[in-house]
């Protein structure tokens, strides 16, 4: 990836200079890996595959970035990380969902039947 700088038009690269950007590796593709985690790219625009990640970023300015940004005054770049992280531990471990994935249960109750379900479909494809 990469951008070009507003100020002096310098141009910043994640990539050593004469590396093909396929042999960089990113650290969230290392996590994905080492998790064995699948990463899927949906569709731009499209509101069947985009719905639950579009709700999810409704429901988290709703419901922390309004109501914090009112309420705190950040002195700085830490508390303005750990809030965040905070109330996304309270909503995956609290708060209960709604919805046909969640049906009512917390996310991280509904985690292990959803891999649980996961590892049955792969098992009956192949």
């Amino acid at each position: 990836m990469t951008t070009q700088s507003q100020a002096d038009g310098a141009v910043f690269s994640s990539r050593p200079a004469g590396c093909p950007v396929h042999t960089i590796q990113h650290d969230y593709q290392l996590y994905l890996a080492i998790n064995d985690i699948g990463h899927t790219k949906t569709k731009a625009m499209s509101p069947q595959t985009n719905g639950i990640c579009g709700r999810f970023h409704k429901t988290i300015l709703q419901e922390f970035y309004q109501v914090a940004c009112r309420k705190t005054l950040y002195g700085g770049l830490e508390s303005l990380r750990s809030d965040p992280d905070k109330w996304l531990w309270h909503d995956n471990n609290e708060r209960t969902h709604q919805g046909k994935m969640c049906c009512g249960r917390t996310p991280m109750v509904r985690l292990p039947d959803g891999k649980r379900v996961r590892a049955e479909k792969e098992l009956n494809q192949m």
